[in-house]
Formats: C-alpha cells, structure tokens, sequence
C-alpha cells in the first residue's frame, strides 16, 4: 500500500469513528504514524508522496 492509499484509508477509518489505536492496529503502523498523516490535507498529502516519489528515483 502506498502512502497515498494508506492517507486515504486512515480518513476513511477516522470517519467510521475508529479510534487511533484501533487504525494503527489494524494498519500495522505506528499511533505516531497516524496523527503524522491526520495532520495533513488531501494537497499536503499528494505533496509530500510526490517529493518522496522523487527521492527515490534520484536514489536509485
């Protein structure tokens, strides 16, 4: 699952009223993860997946 996905996933779950615990549980990551993602919008979102989008391909 991408970032992307993964933002999308968790806004779907906050919107079903899952509690933080609970999504980070069944997604696999960190309570840390999930605020970091709550955090942003839509557009700060696909922001920051297409900068690291870029790193990785000037990594490679």
């Amino acid at each position: 699952m991408d970032k992307f996905e993964m933002y999308v996933e968790i806004r779907g779950m906050l919107n079903q009223k899952y509690s933080i615990s609970t999504i980070a549980r069944k997604l696999n990551i960190s309570r840390n993860t999930v605020y970091k993602y709550i955090r942003k919008s839509p557009e700060e979102m696909a922001e920051w997946t297409a900068s690291t989008m870029t790193r990785m391909f000037m990594a490679e």
